[in-house]
């Protein structure tokens, strides 16, 4: 990854928060370690939100390299690091960054199965999102093919929108009118 630029802005690949020495585990640790709530009357300084932007959305492999990206000196970082709010308010500042890029996925991966009649992208979609799907194919369940995958992929369009209806009312997406219930 010696040539990647390290101002990529994508999402914090899985490897950097396993490692126990990145700055983004290190920050989900210590608030980890600290599970009180973050006072209501919280209001972060400058610094806390220029390291917010950047600390889950960069693949900062060292704080050196995540002073650098947020602008801020490393006694900064550290500093922070002792102070449980502003701890708290990075990684939730980044939890809301992962829910809203999780929703992003499901919106996307929800299309691609509406509208590609494509066998794996349906499948990509059950295996995350269906957790019916899930409990049938779990990893100890062997080669066992799954009859709900089996049947989707030879649904007619019209069965294929009835059936999404259904997940939809039964996830608690859609009332029994077909509303959608975000919309309220």
């Amino acid at each position: 990854m010696a040539d990647a630029d390290p101002k990529n802005q994508g999402p914090v690949p899985a490897t950097a928060l396993s490692d126990p020495a990145s700055p983004a585990r290190r920050f989900l640790d210590v608030a980890a370690a600290n599970p009180a709530p973050l006072p209501a009357d919280y209001s972060p300084p400058d610094s806390v939100r220029r390291l917010a932007e950047v600390v889950f959305t960069t693949q900062a492999a060292s704080f050196v390299e995540l002073a650098e990206l947020a602008g801020v000196n490393r006694t900064t970082i550290w500093r922070l690091l002792q102070d449980r709010n502003a701890v708290r308010w990075i990684v939730e500042q980044g939890t809301a960054v992962a829910s809203a890029g999780l929703g992003a996925v499901h919106a996307r991966l929800l299309h691609l199965a509406l509208t590609s009649r494509s066998p794996s992208a349906i499948e990509i979609f059950l295996k995350r999102f269906d957790p019916e799907y899930r409990k049938d194919n779990h990893p100890g369940g062997g080669t066992t093919i799954n009859s709900q995958f089996t049947q989707i992929t030879s649904m007619s369009p019209g069965e294929l929108e009835a059936f999404v209806r259904h997940k939809k009312r039964s996830g608690g997406f859609i009332d029994d009118h077909g509303q959608d219930k975000a919309a309220d």
